[in-house]
């Protein structure tokens, strides 16, 4: 807003109306009226004449604008800017608009796009306004801004690499600081680089197939990328982008979640599960792990090699399954009764191998309650078979050397007496001879005396069985006549053994004499025979 000073050498002089004068002023001022934009004239300083929009814009009647100076709408702080602004431009220098700010007349602010020009105006210099009101697109771009800020804010504030790159050339045109700190680079080093200059991916095809995926669907979530920083080293990241228009071209906006410490600590954990895998596989006990019902999990090489079972056949059996079907029911219950109320189940039980072999296990159970996921049992048990075996035969050993020991006290006893009683029979042998000899061969006492003496015999050669029984005298062999000896030990049998029970003599008739102790043979024979006595019903 601002009056043009020309001179015109035909001012003072009027000329005459004519009719293609009046036709354009009517045309003129029709053209005001119906106008979009402001348009106003200016002359000696004041408004001469103003157009409905412009009155609209400033909130004035025509009787409040006419005689007003335009430096009475115009913002103070604008005031010379816009002086200086209006002369350029009446001077020729610029064909520019430029922009201010004027108070209206309700005392808000709106903002104006201007542009002016020098004419005559009745005869008189004077100066044509256009006057837009541009105060929508002022906000619009004040709130652009202020959005551009925020994005850039919310950029700037992740720890997240961000980028704005083109499509088509890959051509860096925004990063965040998170962008620079995983990639080593600064913005001046990034910003109109392409990664492959940078050298940031390791496969050019990478970038190739994100392309390619974006352009099917304008948008890519968690896409793997390995890349390569400043200095060498490799990173991982997951890639998020979308295509958008900025600044007139089909670009990418990308956000990189950063996943090297992940891939390390997956790494280290393959490791280590590898370790563990190998060091579960090699030791020689069996470890097992169970859910909750007892089923196998996972097993070790161990459980396999003693079993005979391949690892997967054990996975989904229980435990019992590899015991005598009476025993299951029971060691199930007692078993995971166990594991439920105290947590644990120890104890020695008797498996079945595929080929039938019978499996002696010490085993150790412990229920596992981890900070996440679900409850099992893990358990380590032994192979304990020599062990089980080797005690039943320490017992088996344990309780012959106890009948031994037994036998021997028995023998010792038996000795003694059998000394003392061979000594009395000894007597009685003696006596009864010295009584035959003082007999007559027809003295009815002679038969009886026969058999004492025979009777003595017989005792003194029991004594002799019972002191070799101690040995306590050396067995003497000699010829033996089987049949005889059998003949003999019936006619004892026959007195010692119930009535209820028949002796049945089967003899041969073409035996041959053996060399044998009568004695030994004889107990031989009775402890046959006392043997099936007892195991009769």
């Amino acid at each position: 807003m601002h009056q043009a000073e020309a001179s015109d050498p035909h001012e003072s002089q009027k000329a005459p109306v004519s009719q293609q004068a009046m036709w354009s002023e009517e045309f003129c001022s029709a053209l005001i009226g119906s106008s979009s934009i402001g348009i106003y004239i200016v002359q000696e300083g004041t408004f001469k004449l103003v157009s409905p929009e412009f009155k609209r814009i400033c909130g004035y009647s025509t009787e409040e604008l006419l005689g007003k100076k335009p430096s009475d709408l115009i913002h103070p702080k604008d005031r010379e800017n816009v002086r200086s602004n209006a002369i350029q431009m009446l001077k020729g220098l610029t064909s520019e608009p430029y922009e201010f700010r004027i108070l209206t007349k309700d005392g808000d602010i709106r903002w104006i796009e201007e542009k002016v020009v020098p004419i005559n105006y009745e005869g008189k210099r004077a100066c044509l306004g256009n006057f837009l009101d541009v105060t929508r697109r002022k906000a619009a771009e004040q709130d652009l801004k202020t959005a551009e800020r925020e994005v850039k804010f919310i950029f700037e504030s992740l720890p997240d690499p961000v980028s704005i790159s083109e499509l088509e050339t890959g051509k860096y045109l925004y990063v965040n600081e998170g962008f620079c700190q995983v990639t080593g680079y600064s913005r001046e080093e990034i910003i109109g680089k392409t990664p492959f200059q940078l050298g940031l991916y390791m496969d050019p095809a990478d970038r190739e197939r994100l392309v390619s995926r974006l352009k099917k669907g304008g948008r890519v979530h968690g896409i793997e990328i390995p890349y390569t920083v400043k200095g060498g080293g490799l990173r991982y990241g997951f890639l998020s982008g979308k295509l958008f228009q900025f600044r007139g071209k089909n670009c990418l906006l990308a956000v990189t979640k950063d996943i090297t410490p992940i891939k390390e600590a997956e790494k280290k954990l393959r490791e280590s599960e590898q370790r563990f895998k190998e060091l579960f596989n090699s030791v020689s006990d069996l470890i097992y792990r169970q859910d909750l019902e007892g089923k196998f999990v996972s097993v070790n090489r161990a459980m396999s090699e003693i079993f005979g079972y391949e690892l997967d056949e054990f996975i989904g059996r229980k435990a019992s399954d590899f015991m005598k079907p009476d025993l299951r029911p029971l060691f199930e219950s007692e078993y995971l009764k166990a594991i439920r109320t105290k947590g644990h189940h120890e104890g020695v039980t008797a498996y079945f191998a595929k080929d039938g072999r019978k499996i002696y296990l010490e085993y150790r159970s412990r229920l596992i309650k981890p900070p996440r996921g679900t409850p099992f049992i893990s358990g380590i048990a032994r192979d304990v078979t020599d062990r089980i075996l080797a005690q039943r035969e320490i017992k088996k050993l344990e309780k012959q050397v106890l009948q031994a020991q037994k036998m021997e006290a028995i023998g010792t006893l038996a000795g003694g007496v059998a000394h003392d009683f061979n000594n009395i029979l000894q007597a009685i042998f003696g006596y009864t001879q010295i009584l035959l000899m003082s007999k007559s061969k027809d003295d009815p006492d002679v038969q009886n005396l026969r058999q004492i003496e025979t009777a003595a015999k017989r005792a003194s050669e029991l004594t002799q069985q019972l002191l070799a029984f101690s040995r306590k005298v050396k067995s003497e062999l000699r010829p033996v006549n089987l049949n005889q000896e059998v003949l003999q030990v019936e006619k004892l049998l026959r007195r010692t053994i119930p009535k209820m029970i028949d002796i049945e003599l089967r003899l041969a008739d073409d035996l041959q004499v053996i060399n044998a102790d009568p004695a030994q043979l004889e107990q031989v024979m009775m402890n046959l025979c006392l043997n099936a006595r007892d195991a009769m019903p």
